[in-house]
Parts: C-alpha cells; structure tokens; sequence
C-alpha cells in the first residue's frame, strides 16, 4: 500500500507541464516559419501544407493541455481539502506534519493515516 507525506502532496499538485510547452512552441515556430516560407514563394504549396500540418499539431497541444488542465482542477481542488486534514491529525496527536502519511492524495472516507508507526483509520460523515 502506498501512503503519501504532505510534503508529496503539496509539491505534486501540479502536473509536469514542461514537455508540452516545449511541443506547443516547437510548433508554433514551424507554423510561423512555414507561413513565412510560403508568402515568400506562394507558388511552392508545400509550405503552405506543412504550415497546416503544424497549426493542427498546435491546436491537438493546446487540447490536450486544456484537458489535463481541467483534470488537474478538478484533482487539485480534492487534494487542497486533504492538506487541512493532515495538519489537524498531526495536531490532534501530538506530532509533526511530516510524520503523518496517508493512503490517499484526496479526502474520502476510510482512509488510512499512518503516524509514525502506528495506523488509523479515519470514517468521515457526511456531516
């Protein structure tokens, strides 16, 4: 079973975004570059396809990066709710913040905190 620390739960909030930057700008620049290739020779209609070919690239990045950004909301807005959680079990039994793990980056009912060496189980109410 894998329990995660609130150190783990704070820094993974967000998604690596990198790569996908990384290919939006690759093919931004491809786009303008082939657009710019082809207003000079508008004859070569080669340029004006790979242009195409990049902007539909671009517009599947942007996509899908719009997509893991709801996904990642959504994601965050139940993970902030667990961050409270731990800071109050760690309160309540005497110990610090990074001694408590739990078994689940969102709150949800029966999960399991682990302090230390000992476990709990936590049945949250509606309430």
């Amino acid at each position: 079973m894998t329990f995660y620390t609130l150190k783990f739960i704070q820094n993974n909030q967000d998604a690596n975004k990198t790569v996908w930057y990384i290919l939006m700008i690759i093919a931004t620049i491809a786009m303008v570059l082939f657009a710019v290739l082809y207003l000079r020779n508008r004859f070569t209609t080669r340029y004006r396809d790979l242009g195409i070919i990049a902007l539909l690239f671009l517009l599947l990045f942007v996509g899908t990066r719009y997509e893991k950004y709801v996904q990642t909301n959504a994601q965050k807005s139940q993970s902030v709710q667990i961050v409270p959680f731990i800071k109050s079990v760690a309160k309540d039994f005497n110990v610090k913040n990074s001694d408590v793990m739990v078994n689940s980056t969102t709150l949800q009912d029966g999960i399991i905190v682990a302090l230390c060496q000992s476990l709990v189980i936590e049945n949250l109410k509606q309430d």
